[in-house]
């Protein structure tokens, strides 16, 4: 991996994983304690800041967790100043993680779809698991493709 600079918390991130790519959000940093408790993010012993912004159907993107509906949630993690919507589809067997402590060379990575992400909360080929700085590829650029047609070609920060 090539050095891009300095990793924040929150930085939207690609990351290598038994030759896939996955595109996550940075959410712990090496020599973090990182809990989740009923799907909220605790970091360090902080919560992060969640306010709901709507209730949707379920439809397609939480029929497969078995819900009736979808809350979006903004979510303001501790430390940083910007928020970001994440999905919750309610009650998930992954909504209680931890607490982990993370070394001098980790990092924990989640999908803003919370429910439905392979991320760090699982090891092996079907989740991340804790993530060194080698299998960090680097950052996002833009949207590519989205369901949503508005969204294709925005800026990622």
């Amino acid at each position: 991996m090539s050095d891009f600079g300095e990793l924040r918390r929150g930085d939207i991130l690609i990351v290598k994983n038994e030759g896939s790519e996955y595109v996550k959000r940075l959410i712990g940093l090496p020599g973090d304690n990182l809990e989740l408790k009923a799907g909220k993010v605790l970091i360090n012993g902080s919560v992060a800041k969640y306010e709901e912004t709507s209730i949707l159907p379920a439809e397609d993107i939480c029929d497969v967790a078995g819900s009736d509906s979808v809350e979006i949630m903004q979510e303001t993690l501790p430390g940083t100043k910007t928020s970001h919507l994440v999905v919750d589809c309610g009650a998930n067997y992954l909504d209680d993680v931890g607490p982990i402590q993370l070394g001098d060379d980790q990092y924990y990575f989640l999908g803003d779809n919370r429910d439905l992400s392979a991320d760090s909360r699982v090891e092996g080929p079907l989740g991340l698991g804790v993530v060194s700085r080698d299998r960090i590829v680097g950052y996002t650029l833009f949207v590519y493709w989205s369901d949503d047609r508005k969204r294709i070609g925005i800026e990622i920060n």
